[in-house]
């Protein structure tokens, strides 16, 4: 397996976006200022982990979904607008 890829899953590595285009893309998001955004993570890791997140808050109740999965779109922001945590109300 080479470097790029997720020792995890095989998938590609990706490099978290700016924390500029975050704070674009999801405004009531802060970004965590000690990530180091230079170093490649596994976006296909870290989306079932938000969607593990997102479901157990679920599954307890939901009064904390956003708060369980902030740290995901801290990371990587909004990045596709179709998959389920993208939909989470904000209310």
């Amino acid at each position: 397996m080479s470097p790029s890829e997720c020792p995890n899953c095989g998938h590609a590595l990706a490099t978290p976006p700016p924390a500029s285009a975050i704070k674009a893309q999801w405004p009531d998001v802060k970004p965590n200022k000690t990530l180091d955004r230079s170093v490649a993570r596994c976006y296909q890791c870290e989306l079932a982990q938000a969607h593990l997140d997102y479901k157990m808050e679920v599954h307890h109740g939901g009064r904390k979904i956003v708060d369980a999965v902030m740290w995901y779109f801290a990371i990587w922001g909004k990045r596709d607008h179709t998959n389920t945590l993208t939909k989470i109300s904000r209310s």
